[in-house]
């Protein structure tokens, strides 16, 4: 075959699905650990029928901490997780978190009293944190550029198929116990998948691995494709990347600082607007709402809300523009949410225990089921997913491992306090007091998107950087933007840096 030959072909695709489904099953891992609180805290707590199959009960404080503590782990997990990429690779590191995940689930499942279940319910925190920090960079560091948002919104899609699995062996199994041995399947499979999955390429060259990461890159692009152009590119960029290190000083720039506060905001109102403590206490919420419906059919039902609306907001993020789906997310979210408030307000004349159902106040007690479908749906298309696609194009690429990092901590250390406080807001101002302070805080989210966060949709990351005034971005000559001929080395130098 000719070079030229080699040239017409486009590259294989198929060994880039067969590792992207690989590295994401750790997005499933993730996704189990989010979801497995739903129907067991409902079984942990002291008020538990007995038929709950549980020799070992907690407090509902002592639930506030199980469910939250996870959170607490992603936030030493996240910068475990980028430290190891550097070190031993991104393969190497989702190999290494296996283990140890494994460990989590069988601590929990083997749990005697309430330190073991922390300790476990942290190890998993730590390894989801580990997961979300390496898996996404790798799976885009061997992306071919023709299907790399196909691919880069699979992670997304498999965290909440592995919240669904979560709930549905919740539904089914009926043993928190049982449930935490069968949720170790996950990262079990990702042992395996990543075993037979080669490194990054980009990690390779970085570590001066030249004939490896050839192999590598000639690997993922099909045996028939002429990887040099591409390779000399990534070699280019690296060498770009390692000159123009950076310094926390850095962080007072104003084109870094302007991103950053964006990013640290859009994270923050992610977890605050309630997602996090809804998802983790859906069956709570349930019986204190008078919901019609039973707690496992609802809780399934959502799940597989969750998913579509995943999927489809992936489209949707490149069609519609990042700004207005945040704007027409956090609207939908406010107006959903104050509505569940309103129906908890008209059940509020019973407190009913985590045991019991509030009667509904009629037949429209489907009403809950609805809104909660709305609320989960307006945040899996806006304000779920868009705030982890523009953490990576907001940043020059010098500043993005730092940013990024600071914005990855932010997320979760907010989800963590938000599912902490879940329980005892309810307590002091009841599930409607509850649900109007989330919807309080989707309008000053809604109001945040439409007065400071830029439309990042068809901009390279060059304009996005000159936007913001960094001195190497593409500017605006009024013909047109000037830096397009090293846009896609500037792309390159993006994913090369998150680890350098």
């Amino acid at each position: 075959m000719t070079r030229d030959t080699m040239e017409s072909i486009p590259p294989s695709r198929i060994q880039q699905y067969v590792t992207t489904a690989s590295a994401t099953m750790g997005a499933l891992a993730l996704g189990s650990v989010i979801g497995f609180t739903t129907h067991c805290v409902a079984q942990l707590i002291a008020e538990s029928p007995p038929n709950s199959n549980s020799d070992l009960r907690i407090t509902p404080p002592e639930a506030s901490w199980f469910a939250s503590s996870a959170n607490l782990g992603a936030v030493v997990g996240g910068l475990i997780g980028g430290l190891a990429a550097n070190h031993i690779g991104r393969r190497g590191t989702l190999l290494a978190v296996a283990p140890p995940f494994i460990a989590g689930w069988l601590m929990i499942a083997l749990a005697y009293n309430f330190a073991l279940l922390i300790a476990g319910r942290v190890l998993t925190g730590v390894c989801m944190g580990a997961v979300c920090s390496v898996a996404p960079p790798y799976i885009g560091e061997f992306a071919s550029a023709d299907i790399r948002g196909t691919l880069g919104s699979c992670f997304q899609v498999m965290l909440t198929t592995g919240i669904l699995y979560a709930f549905f062996l919740g539904a089914v199994v009926g043993n928190w116990r049982i449930q935490a041995l069968l949720c170790m399947l996950p990262p079990g499979l990702l042992l395996v998948s990543m075993y037979f999955a080669k490194e990054s390429p980009i990690f390779l060259l970085a570590k001066g691995k030249d004939e490896e990461a050839e192999k590598s890159l000639q690997f993922f692009r099909g045996k028939n494709y002429n990887i040099q152009e591409e390779l000399k590119a990534l070699k280019e960029s690296i060498e770009d990347a390692q000159r123009n290190s950076f310094s926390l000083k850095d962080l007072k720039q104003s084109y870094v600082l302007k991103p950053l506060l964006i990013s640290l905001s859009l994270m923050f109102f992610q977890q605050t607007t309630g997602v996090p403590a809804v998802m983790f206490n859906l069956t709570t919420v349930f019986r204190a709402s008078g919901s019609a419906l039973s707690d496992d059919m609802s809780v399934i039902i959502i799940g597989i809300v969750q998913v579509l609306a995943t999927g489809g907001g992936s489209v949707l993020v490149d069609r519609a523009g990042r700004k207005k789906l945040l704007i027409i997310s956090a609207a939908v979210m406010a107006l959903s949410i104050v509505g569940m408030g309103g129906f908890a307000f008209a059940n509020r004349t019973s407190s009913p225990l985590p045991d019991q159902r509030a009667a509904p106040v009629s037949a429209i007690g489907v009403i809950p089921l609805v809104l909660l479908v709305v609320f989960i749906s307006a945040f899996s298309v806006g304000l779920g997913p868009v705030p982890w696609l523009m953490m990576g194009e907001l940043f020059p690429s010098n500043a993005r491992e730092t940013a990024a990092s600071l914005s990855t901590a932010c997320n979760w250390i907010s989800a963590f306090l938000i599912t902490l406080i879940f329980y005892p807001m309810t307590t002091s101002l009841g599930e409607h007091g509850t649900y109007w302070v989330f919807g309080c805080i989707c309008v000053l989210a809604l109001a945040f998107s439409a007065s400071v966060v830029p439309e990042t949709k068809g901009r390279t990351l060059l304009q996005i950087s000159a936007y913001f005034g960094a001195p190497d971005g593409a500017v605006d000559t009024g013909r047109g933007w000037v830096g397009e001929g090293v846009v896609e080395k500037a792309r390159l130098g993006s994913q090369i840096s998150v680890f350098l």
